[in-house]
């Protein structure tokens, strides 16, 4: 049976990890190891999960109906801590085994972000040889057929001749699991406009037999081979958060992979969860920073001939907060448009 690991990143929110793990361990796959790799500030998710494991503590969160099936009810048959040191999570030789439904957490010092967090559990699996690697947000809930519709979408892909690299799912809202979050997202190089893939509409299956240009799977459920980390490598550590995936992507097809879309592999998704931030009118600051100056990087990395169009993009947007009253992000952008990058030191008074 081929052994497939799956990486989860915590950051504060140990209930809405200990509701992933429950789905996950409804899965009809059993050759799984979890790996969650913890970015909060201090150690309280981490107890509470151990504890949670141990059966000691009793999360809170209420399941819509629509997904009560999906939850088991069991917890992982142990629990191993590692403390990283930096950004490395090895083990020795000695220590060598993949434990089906073991759960390893791996504890960061800090919060080294979302790309470098992911690499730290997808270098732990590479240990033992893994066959697939699933990136999922811990902000999700699973059906107990959607691990093994992507491993067995990947295997017919694959004997079809086809190079495929990144496998998405198709999203729904947690809160609302008839409806579409994404199917794949779309991103205009000319523009800078990035958009979900039938978001918000009615899931009735529009998409599960229609060919539809997409240009990155949505990052709350990445499916992937080892192979695709040996040819392409990690995720690029140069976006905190944004950005990455799509990074990935374009680096997977200078190798010649493609990306694709599992549609019956549904993954229920928490808006904002996984990065600590609801979506709001108005950004928090940190993340306004990122998504700029992430823009930028990205731009200047893959299509420098199209930089102008990116910064002429946040010139724009600059004039636009600062007639709409939104003085510190306006003078945020100025800082970013002339070469401000640091975005670890941005709180909301900048």
């Amino acid at each position: 049976m081929p052994l497939t690991g799956i990486v989860l990143v915590n950051y504060n929110s140990p209930d809405d990890t200990i509701e992933c793990i429950d789905s996950i361990l409804a899965s009809s796959i059993s050759d799984i190891s979890i790996v969650m790799v913890d970015n909060s500030a201090d150690d309280n998710s981490i107890d509470k999960i151990c504890n949670w494991v141990k059966g000691g503590y009793t999360p809170k969160y209420q399941v819509p109906g629509l997904l009560q099936t999906c939850l088991s009810n069991r917890r992982p048959e142990s629990v191993k801590l590692i403390y990283a040191r930096n950004n490395e999570s090895y083990l020795s030789e000695s220590s060598h085994h993949f434990k089906a439904n073991e759960l390893t957490i791996i504890k960061n010092s800090n919060n080294v972000g979302f790309a470098a967090a992911n690499n730290i559990g997808i270098k732990y699996l590479m240990q033992f040889s893994a066959d697939y690697i699933w990136l999922l947000n811990n902000d999700t809930v699973i059906k107990n057929d959607t691990l093994s519709n992507l491993i067995n979408y990947f295997i017919y892909t694959k004997s079809n001749g086809s190079e495929v690299g990144l496998i998405g799912s198709k999203i729904l809202f947690y809160s609302n699991p008839e409806i579409i979050q994404a199917v794949g997202d779309r991103f205009n190089f000319f523009t800078t406009n990035a958009f979900h893939i039938g978001l918000n509409q009615k899931d009735h299956g529009q998409f599960d037999n229609e060919k539809f240009r997409f240009d990155y799977p949505y990052g709350a459920s990445l499916f992937f081979s080892s192979e695709y980390i040996k040819s392409v490598g990690l995720m690029s550590e140069d976006y905190f958060l944004y950005f990455e995936e799509l990074d990935w992507v374009i680096r997977g097809k200078k190798n010649g992979y493609k990306s694709a879309i599992c549609m019956n592999s549904i993954v229920y998704h928490k808006q904002g969860v996984s990065t600590g931030k609801k979506i709001k009118k108005r950004k928090p600051l940190f993340i306004a920073c990122l998504m700029y100056s992430n823009l930028l990087k990205f731009y200047w990395k893959f299509y420098p001939f199209l930089y102008p169009i990116a910064w002429l993009r946040l010139f724009l947007k600059m004039n636009l907060s600062f007639a709409n009253g939104n003085f510190n992000e306006s003078k945020l952008i100025l800082k970013i448009l002339f070469g401000f990058r640091n975005c670890s030191v941005i709180n909301e008074k900048v």
